[in-house]
Order: structure tokens, then sequence, then C-alpha cells
């Protein structure tokens, strides 16, 4: 057992906790790396907080203030919490309380004594979604688990006793174990009615289930992967998972990458007015922010790209370059 207040709490790994809610404490653990791996921080120099920190933060509790550190002179601390205060004309609260995870209470004006950074236009976080996505996940497994278990119940068989019951188990252990078994027929019907499998048979098997289940698995395989490439669709990540059973024709799969852009730019556009704000309330230029390039849209720093866009409307960087590439 481990404990980290900044991670949920305590995460135990105990031979008793129900295997569901495990996988889907994995699946979160899994999927939620996705969502704080987007965008690289560049923080002080001197700054003692961990590097995936900032975005870790955002995906958890949507949004989070910056202050200056009440113990250390110069250092900032980011500080999640919740708006407070009054509301101005554009529907926007004008303060902000929160605490650290080391129970300092932090308070303040927005744009005054704070600025506040947003996981997207929203302030949600991504929590929400991923515990969605692992809960299906978990769903899938668990029937998985369900049609593979049912694969082996093909056949069962009746026995008129304890004795003839026990044959028979020993006989599937012997088989399981590779070794030949041997029969013994009861003295008052023949081996050829022992090893009838028709109804007339002395053990007469039945089905458990039956042959095509198996055939479930595949489906429940591809479902799977088609739930994983639906949530990594929605952070900006083209796994080119498109069901071969479905006639999905190219300007579709256009779209469904141009709509998967959407989110990603709103979370783009909440960091880079956060941090444009953070430059002139506190007069520093110590914070960058970079576009991962495992995410596929290059690295240029935001701090580095200009407010104007050419007649493409694409955003271009100081030296003119496309930032898509």
């Amino acid at each position: 057992m481990f404990n980290n207040s900044i991670f949920g709490g305590t995460y135990a790994i105990d031979d008793n906790i129900d295997i569901s809610v495990m996988r889907t404490r994995q699946y979160f653990d899994y999927l939620i790396k996705y969502c704080f791996n987007r965008f690289k921080w560049d923080l002080p120099e001197k700054s003692r907080m961990p590097y995936f920190l900032p975005e870790y933060l955002l995906s958890i509790f949507g949004h989070y203030a910056i202050f200056y550190s009440k113990d250390i002179p110069n250092e900032i601390v980011f500080v999640t919490g919740g708006f407070t205060g009054k509301i101005n004309s554009w529907g926007m609260y004008t303060g902000y309380i929160g605490m650290t995870p080391n129970g300092e209470t932090y308070e303040g004006t927005i744009d005054e004594d704070c600025v506040v950074i947003g996981n997207n236009s929203l302030y949600r976080p991504d929590k929400q979604i991923v515990c969605r996505f692992a809960h299906l996940l978990n769903e899938i497994d668990k029937s998985l688990d369900l049609n593979i278990y049912n694969t082996r119940l093909t056949k069962g068989f009746i026995a008129d006793n304890d004795k003839d019951k026990m044959a028979i188990e020993t006989a599937y252990k012997a088989v399981g174990d590779g070794k030949p078994f041997v029969a013994v027929a009861p003295t008052h019907r023949p081996m050829t009615d022992v090893l009838d499998t028709t109804q007339d048979g002395l053990y007469t098997p039945f089905d458990f289930t039956t042959v095509k289940d198996a055939d479930k698995l595949q489906y429940l395989s591809r479902l799977y992967d088609d739930i994983i490439g639906r949530f990594l669709a929605m952070y900006g990540i083209d796994t080119g998972n498109v069901n071969k059973g479905s006639q999905i024709l190219e300007n579709e799969i256009s779209r469904l990458a141009e709509a998967s852009a959407v989110p990603i730019e709103d979370a783009y556009l909440a960091r880079k007015y956060g941090i444009e704000q953070y430059k002139k309330v506190f007069n520093r230029d110590d914070i960058k922010i970079t576009r991962s390039p495992l995410y596929g849209w290059g690295d240029t720093a935001i701090n580095e790209i200009t407010e104007e866009s050419n007649e493409g409307g694409e955003i271009k960087t100081e030296e003119g370059e496309n930032e898509n590439g």
C-alpha cells in the first residue's frame, strides 16, 4: 500500500479487492496519462515542482491559480481551489481561493494577486471523461472474461451415483494432465453402452454453451479497440483504427479528424491565455509551454506564436513557418 495525497489518496494493492474495481482504476491510470502529456511545461529554473504536475492538476481539477509563495521569496505556487468574489460584467468570478497539498491557503483577486489557468474554456477537468471510458473498458473486460470462461464449458455429464461421478472427474483430470485413462464399465452394462454418447448412453453429455459463443470474442476485442480509438481521438491522437466492417469514406475520416481537433485547440487556447495573463500580472517570462510532438502537431512554443494568421487561417511562428508543418 502506498499513499500520495495529490494522486487521490490511498491506493491499496490487496488480494481482497474487487477485481472490477481494481481494473477500472488501472484503466483510469492508463487513460489519464494521455490527457496530461499533451503539453510540456518549462517552469522557472529554480522551481521545485515536478514537470508533470501543471498538466496533471488541470486534468484532475480543471483549473488552478498561480500565486507567489508565502514561504519562499519570488517563487510561484500552483493552487487548486475554486472561484469566489463578485461576478464581473462578462459573467466571470473576480476571486480565487484554494489550498496547496500541504495545507497552505491562498486567496486573491484574479489578474491582480493571481492568474487562473484552465484546462479548457469551460474550466472542466478530464477525469469525468476518463472515468467513463475506464468504466466502458472494464465492462468489455468483464464480458471477455465471461465468454472466455464459457468456452471451457462445452460438455457436461450426468452420473447415476457418486462412484460414477468420481470416475468422470478422474477421466477429465487425466485428459487435462495429458495422461491416458481407463474406463471401468459397470457389471450390468456393456462397455459399448458406457461409451455411447447418445441419449441412451450411461453418461449422457449435454452442452453448457455452444461453440459459437467463442465467436463473440472477436467482436468484443474489436469493440475494445474502437473504444480506445474513440477516446484517443478526443485528445487528438489518430490511431487509424477504423472498423473494417464499416464503410467509411476518406472525406468522412477527414471530418472526424477535424472534429477531434476542436477540443485540443480549445485546451491549447485556454493555456495560452493563462500564460499571457501570467506574463502581464507577474511581469515574468519564465513559463513556456510546448505541444507534445507525440500528438502530431509539432512543438512550437506558445509564447512564440503570434496573434496573426495568414489568409488560410494557419497560425505561424515568428519565423513565418507554418505551425502545422
